[in-house]
């Protein structure tokens, strides 16, 4: 059975160990360290889940409103930051294609809407791509070899 933990700075020691494995799943360049998602714990406006299957960990979402400089940061200089920024999403390999990724999403979109967002930005590679179109986002830009792994990321904007 599916579960979902809200993550805070209290029991960020819990789960730490599993979240930053989840991170081996992406290439270096492009993996969060803790330092990033203390960052994003200590942000004024935050989700962060992880999910469990059967209480074994098995995945991540994290987004957070972004700050005017985040924004110029992520290159989304056209925008303002009436949305939530999907900062990571990840479903350990074992794990992926079997609807977790989904269903992980759907619960990061239930949050979102509970908390105001009416809408979520991102920039996604080719797996999560595939699971944001299935959700009905919008491709808005692409990411030309996403902070020099020479991997194309897209961005996708999604209305909750």
């Amino acid at each position: 059975m599916l579960s979902f933990v809200d993550i805070t700075l209290k029991n960020w020691n819990k789960y730490e160990e599993n979240i930053l494995n989840s991170e081996l799943e992406f290439k270096e360049e492009i993996r969060t360290p803790k330092e990033e998602y203390i960052y994003i714990l200590r942000s004024k406006s935050f989700i962060f889940k992880v999910v469990l299957l059967d209480n074994v960990y098995i995945g991540l979402v994290t987004g957070y409103k972004p700050a005017k400089a985040d924004i110029r940061f992520h290159g989304l200089k056209n925008k303002t930051n009436d949305f939530i920024y999907l900062f990571n999403i990840v479903i350990d390999k074992p794990y992926q294609g079997k609807g977790y990724g989904s269903a992980l999403l759907d619960e990061f979109l239930r949050a979102s809407k509970e908390k105001g967002f009416s809408k979520l930005i991102g920039h996604f590679g080719p797996n999560s791509k595939k699971l944001m179109i299935r959700h009905g986002a919008t491709e808005i830009s692409v990411a030309k070899n996403w902070e020099n792994t020479g991997d194309d990321f897209f961005v996708y904007e999604l209305n909750i």
